[in-house]
């Protein structure tokens, strides 16, 4: 034991077959799941960075996850916003309701 060798303190555990068996499988689909989710991440990513147009991707109740930089450069002005609503002053569903140019019309009345 390692631990013992570096004179660490440590508890032995005895588990049976089918408790080593489920932890494994626990550890791989969790492995597995974050790896899923952090190639999704790196693509969604790429994809938002190599658009020209202003991108803005929010969750369903409006707050920002993220946004590429012609989003940042035309909307944000450097304001620090978390959510939708306070960036644009309105509720997300009404958002998604107006055409792009009006947006940016009311990023700039703002």
């Amino acid at each position: 034991m390692i631990a013992k060798e570096l004179g660490l303190p440590y508890q032995n555990f005895i588990i049976d077959k089918r408790s080593y068996y489920n932890a494994i499988q626990e550890a791989t689909y969790v492995t597995e799941t974050t790896q899923q989710e952090k190639a999704q991440d790196q693509f969604i990513s790429l994809i938002t960075n190599i658009i020209s147009e202003a991108v803005i991707i929010s969750d369903n109740i409006g707050r920002i996850l993220r946004f590429n930089l012609p989003a940042e450069r035309i909307l944000v002005k450097g304001e620090h916003c978390d959510d939708v609503q306070t960036l644009f002053g309105i509720d997300l569903q009404a958002l998604l309701n107006l055409p792009p140019k009006q947006l940016v019309e009311i990023r700039e009345k703002k």
